[in-house]
């Protein structure tokens, strides 16, 4: 879902793009940041509830406010309140929300590796628009069960934690973070 929805038309490495590529540390990439700014963000949730950062996309474009994404193994349903949980993010489905490869909301279980294309609401819950079973691609990349990948604004960003809070998650930057900037 990501890749149609975005239309991206190129994505440059960090040494590419002029106005990034003189950020040889993660202190260094906050000062370049600011809150309400888009990016992907993808790492490994942690036991304290943060994300270990592995790579964070700088996105440049107009993006509308039905654009935030979410991707990640459900941990947990509730069919009554119609809510799934993807680490802390609790998503629900629209009123009407487009299904793909999935029948409808009782066919999502713990287990699944979602994709969710919607809206993030100031209440901390994600709406989405589409839902996406893409369990499959979990015998080519078995490393997604453990990993979770988000798109919205920076929320807040912290440089002496090093943490960029995306959709009530706080992203751990370190050294090994790769950092691209991708355009629309």
């Amino acid at each position: 879902m990501y890749r149609s929805m975005h239309h991206l038309t190129a994505i440059a490495v960090l040494a590419a793009t002029p106005s990034l590529a003189t950020l040889p540390s993660p202190t260094e990439l906050f000062h370049s940041l600011k809150a309400g700014q888009w990016v992907q963000a993808e790492g490994i949730p942690q036991k304290d509830q943060s994300v270990l950062c592995s790579e964070l996309k700088i996105l440049t474009g107009d993006f509308l406010e039905d654009e935030w994404g979410a991707s990640g193994i459900v941990r947990s349903v509730d069919l009554q309140k119609r809510l799934v949980r993807v680490h802390r993010l609790a998503i629900r489905p629209r009123d009407q929300v487009e299904y793909q490869v999935l029948k409808g909301f009782s066919d999502i279980k713990p287990g699944v590796l979602i994709d969710a294309e919607g809206t993030y609401m100031k209440d901390g819950t994600f709406l989405a628009k589409e839902l996406e079973d893409e369990s499959e691609k979990l015998k080519r990349k078995p490393e997604w069960q453990n990993k979770i990948q988000f798109i919205g604004r920076i929320e807040k960003l912290d440089a002496g934690r090093r943490t960029i809070t995306l959709m009530g998650c706080g992203f751990v930057i370190s050294d090994r973070t790769r950092v691209k900037s991708v355009l629309k």
